[in-house]
This record gives structure tokens, C-alpha cells and sequence, in this order.
């Protein structure tokens, strides 16, 4: 005897009665039997209905639980790497995936740069960057603003999944981290070995990880540039008792060199100033163990390359990236000390030119922020002062004789 088990007019599953008989007629269930079996499966539909209930119920409750705790550790922390790291660690847990990263959004360079992932040990992945015009599911998702998936990487469709099928991806979630409506990054699903169909509730679920991400991520960057700032500052107040505390000309541009060097960060800089007619830039003073500079001249009317020619005549500062293969740079300087990204700054006293400040980095291509080239004020305020103490000093000691 067979019956179905139903609750509440919706099938669920089908009971089987049965006696095992070997010989004679075969056995007719009576009316009663039948609605006692009917009750049976009746009851049994009702607790497997419940029970499901019961899983629903208590999967839901962990995942709240999880997001919970994923919304404490990334708002109790304003550490940039501990925050991007919870939020791919969280991801990958609540979606049981193989892996989860974080991509972070670079403005100036339209890029996604991998800011964090659960790939442990090296990767190529760690120095991946994709292109915001890319084809690729972040940069798509970023563009968008919404979450965007592959459920099959071996299935041809809109997004250019060479790259992760590359690493054994199979499927890809990618949910935008956006902050006012405005992307920020994108936080990235990925699962090995197998495809994998992501359902509405678990992109509901990633995209509840991402809002709370890029709050966070808004808040450590905020912290983060506060801090920096006051660190700035107290630098710039540092520079100045430096520069104000003698009146020697050779002690003030040796200080003014070394802090130079220490507020952007550079391996080495350069101070080049003016001789008394103008014709010639001379290196006075440096922030650097690099022989053969220190008392070299440009010629100012010379045709050959430099930064710091090129910054004295137009009296704009200048910032390279990477000064490996540029022309403008010097290639007497560029051997001598290894240089690859340059910030050039004029020194200016009451907008006259008096010279050049070249700062370098000897460690790799860098895009030097645009606080540096653009605020050179308090610096030359303070040139000004020292400038100013020197000469009333001189003075001073001229009428005595």
C-alpha cells in the first residue's frame, strides 16, 4: 500500500506499507487500515515539515550570528589589512567557498587592486590589478554596482574569466562594495573543482558582508589619512624649529634636505640651488650616501637632460613614476644612485626661483601623492623666515665692523 504524505495540500514525500507473504490470496487493507496509514503519513509529513523548519530556522540563525560578528570585527577595527582580511575570511565561511578575496578600487588609476585573500603562502594572484574598463567580473560588478555571477568559468558567457579558470576557478561571485552609492572595491566568491549554482539568499548574504566592508573601509581610510595628517604636521612643525634654529646657510640647507627626505618618505634627495648670476644649479647639500653629487653643477642654458633644470626654468614642480627609461632624467644622476620615481620641487622666495629640490626612490616606481607637489607653502614660508634671519644677521654683524 502506498500513500502519500502531504500537509497542508502540497506533496512532501510518499509512505510504503507492506507485508511480505509467501503463499495463498492477497491481502486487502481495510478501510480502517487505510485511514490509519493515511494519519501515519499525515504526521510524518507534518515532522519532516517541521524539522526542515527547524534547519531553516537554525541555518538562519548561524549565518545572522556569522554576519553579526563579521559587522563587529570590521567596525571594532580602523586597521586597513585587519579589516580587508575578516572580510574575505567572512565571505568565504557564510558561502562555504573554496576561497574570498577583497579587491580595492584605485580612482586615480581606474584599477582594482587585490587588497586581501585566503589564498595562504605566494601567489601571482597577490599582484593582480585589473582594469575598471576590463571585461572581467570585478571591474564589471564595479561598474555596474551590482553583484554579478559565473556559475560555470567552462561555460562561454560576458566576462573574461581567463585568469580564474587559469587558477582552477569554476564559479565566481562578485558583489560591489559601494559607499554612498559610489564603488570602492569589490568583494569576490570563488570556487574550485566544481561548478556552482550561488542562489538569491547567498548573494543576499554577500552583499550584506560587502555594506558593512565598505563602511569600515571608509572608516580606516578616514583614521588612517587623520593620522597621516598629524603626522604631517608635526614633521612640518619639527622642519621648521630645524631651519629657524641657526643662521648658518650650510646648517640650514643641510636640515632642510634631510626633512625634505623624512616628509615624503625618499631614499635620497638633493639640494641644488642657484649660483649668483643664474647660470648654474649646484647640488649644496643632500640627504644621501651616494658619491659624486654633492658640489656637481648644471648649466642652465645647457640642452642636456635634468629634472632639476627643467623644474628651476618653469618654476612648477614635477613628479615621474618610474624614471627607468624617461628621458628627462638625467643619466648621470640615474646611475649614480639607482633612482626610479622622482619629485622634483622648486625652491621659491617670493616667487623667485633660487633652485631645486629633487627627491628620489630608489626602491621601484611610485606615484608620489598629490599633497607633496601641491602644498610646498609652509616649507617655503620657512625658507623665507631662514632667509630672512640670515640676512638681518649679516647686517647686524656688518655695522659692528
Amino acid at each position: 500500500m502506498h500513500d502519500a504524505a502531504a500537509d497542508a495540500d502540497q506533496f512532501v514525500g510518499e509512505a510504503e506499507f507492506g507485508e511480505q507473504i509467501s503463499d495463498g490470496p492477497q491481502r486487502r487493507y481495510s478501510d480502517a487500515e487505510v485511514a490509519l496509514a493515511y494519519a501515519l503519513a499525515s504526521e510524518t509529513a507534518m515532522g519532516l515539515e517541521n524539522a526542515e523548519l527547524f534547519a531553516e530556522a537554525r541555518g538562519r540563525v548561524e549565518e545572522l550570528s556569522l554576519l553579526n560578528e563579521v559587522g563587529r570585527t570590521v567596525a571594532g577595527s580602523l586597521d586597513l589589512a585587519r579589516v580587508l582580511s575578516e572580510g574575505a575570511r567572512a565571505v568565504r565561511q557564510i558561502l562555504g567557498a573554496t576561497h574570498g578575496h577583497v579587491f580595492l578600487l584605485d580612482a586615480e588609476r581606474r584599477e582594482l587592486r587585490l587588497g586581501a585573500t585566503t589564498i595562504e603562502g605566494p601567489s601571482d594572484l597577490h599582484a593582480l590589478r585589473e582594469p575598471l574598463d576590463g571585461s572581467t567580473l570585478p571591474a564589471l560588478a564595479a561598474r555596474e554596482r551590482r553583484p554579478l555571477a559565473v556559475h560555470d568559468t567552462a561555460e562561454p558567457g560576458g566576462a573574461d574569466v581567463a585568469t580564474a579558470t587559469a587558477h582552477g576557478v569554476r564559479a565566481l561571485l562578485a558583489a560591489p562594495l559601494l559607499f554612498h552609492d559610489e564603488p570602492v572595491g569589490v568583494l569576490v566568491v570563488s570556487q574550485y573543482g566544481a561548478p556552482r549554482r550561488f542562489t538569491p539568499a547567498e548573494i543576499e548574504r554577500v552583499m550584506a558582508v560587502a555594506n558593512q566592508l565598505a563602511v569600515a573601509i571608509d572608516n580606516a581610510r578616514l583614521f588612517d589619512e587623520t593620522r597621516r595628517r598629524a603626522e604631517e604636521l608635526g614633521l612640518l612643525l619639527e622642519v621648521g624649529r630645524s631651519l629657524v634654529a641657526t643662521l648658518e646657510l650650510d646648517q640650514v640647507l643641510d636640515a632642510g634636505v634631510k626633512n625634505l627626505a623624512r616628509i615624503v618618505q625618499a631614499s635620497d634627495a638633493f639640494l641644488f640651488l642657484a649660483d649668483e648670476r643664474g647660470e648654474r644649479l649646484v647640488c649644496r647639500a643632500l640627504a644621501s650616501a651616494v658619491p659624486g653629487i654633492l658640489g656637481r653643477a648644471l648649466s642652465v642654458g645647457s640642452t642636456e637632460p635634468s629634472l632639476a633644470l627643467e623644474v628651476y626654468r618653469s618654476g612648477a614642480p614635477l613628479a615621474v613614476e618610474d624614471g627607468e627609461h624617461d628621458p628627462r632624467v638625467n643619466p648621470t644622476l640615474r646611475a649614480l644612485s639607482g633612482a626610479r620615481a622622482h619629485l622634483v620641487l622648486p625652491l621659491l622666495v617670493r616667487d623667485r626661483r633660487i633652485g631645486a629640490a629633487v627627491l628620489i626612490d630608489t626602491r621601484g616606481p611610485r606615484r608620489f601623492a598629490p599633497t607633496p607637489c601641491r602644498n610646498p607653502s609652509p616649507r617655503r614660508l620657512r625658507r623665507e623666515r631662514a632667509c630672512r634671519g640670515r640676512k638681518f644677521a649679516s647686517r647686524a654683524w656688518a655695522g659692528r665692523a
